[in-house]
């Protein structure tokens, strides 16, 4: 819990004192796909947790994990490019469709 708050401040006074660093191209790019990078993330993690013995078992391994890990975070990223730049805009549906009118 205190790691975590510390990491809100430390973001908050990035945020606040030097928000150029916030518009950082790899970090834009991320966010811009932040759901499936995210849903990626997760299933990478569980990959790893499931194989300690390949994973943890060594540093190699914990520097394959890592690399998984980062490797899956940008192709997440990439392909969500990907297919928005493929799909025509008047063909996305939002999150919303079909909720009723939104008015």
């Amino acid at each position: 819990l205190a790691n975590t708050a510390c990491i809100f401040l430390l973001v908050r006074y990035v945020a606040v004192h030097r928000p150029a660093a916030l518009s950082w191209a790899p970090l834009a790019f991320l966010g811009r796909a932040s759901v499936g990078v995210f849903t990626a993330h997760i299933v990478a993690a569980y990959a790893i947790n499931a194989n300690p013995r390949v994973f943890n078992g060594s540093p190699a391994g914990q520097w394959l994990g890592t690399a998984l890990m980062l490797a899956t975070v940008v192709s997440a990223a990439y392909l969500n490019n990907r297919v928005k730049a493929y799909v025509p805009a008047a063909r996305r549906q939002s999150a919303y469709s079909g909720l009723g009118s939104h008015t």
